[in-house]
């Protein structure tokens, strides 16, 4: 619908203020025509939990945080009803819930969260994109947090052999 278009709009933008209100008219909008178990009830949630971990990111707040995360849960318990778990559309929100937990500095809820993603990424491309390169990094980092180096160490390689693949090996985001 055209709100929502609009606050994708406004989020890749980084208008992050009005994405927030957009998305949540555009929730309260679904939920009152839709029904509250409506998959763009479930994607409107979503939406405003990035918002809320992008606007985090700009001024960190634990309130931020756990609103970002309780729409993610909610979003997905809707998405659990209505697609298959191995669903790109989970394993996002997945990968979002990870993210979270991981800036809670909840590593051991992150890294399950980070593998429930991983496994679905791995069956796209055979397992060679950067949604897996991604979440091997976040992986990667939590093994070196819980002093696994080893499994910190292969995950980052994994991590950097597919973005190397994909990207070649001038690519920028191989400086970071």
């Amino acid at each position: 619908n055209v709100q929502h278009c609009l606050g994708v709009a406004h989020t890749h933008l980084s208008n992050y203020a009005e994405a927030r209100e957009i998305f949540e008219a555009n929730l309260e909008t679904n939920k009152r025509l839709l029904g509250s178990d409506h998959i763009y009830v479930a994607h409107a949630l979503y939406y405003l939990g990035q918002v809320y971990q992008m606007l985090n990111l700009d001024s960190p707040s634990l309130e931020l945080l756990q609103q970002s995360l309780d729409n993610y849960e909610v979003a997905l318990s809707i998405y659990r009803k209505q697609l298959k778990e191995t669903d790109l559309v989970i394993a996002h929100v997945h990968h979002s819930l990870g993210t979270i937990w991981n800036l809670k500095e909840d590593h051991v809820t992150a890294k399950k969260y980070f593998d429930l993603a991983l496994k679905t990424y791995k069956t796209f491309n055979d397992g060679e994109n950067l949604l897996v390169a991604t979440v091997l990094n976040h992986l990667g980092v939590i093994f070196t947090l819980q002093d696994e180096d080893f499994k910190s160490m292969m995950c980052l390689q994994e991590s950097l052999r597919i973005r190397v693949k994909l990207l070649g090996s001038n690519h920028s985001t191989l400086a970071d």
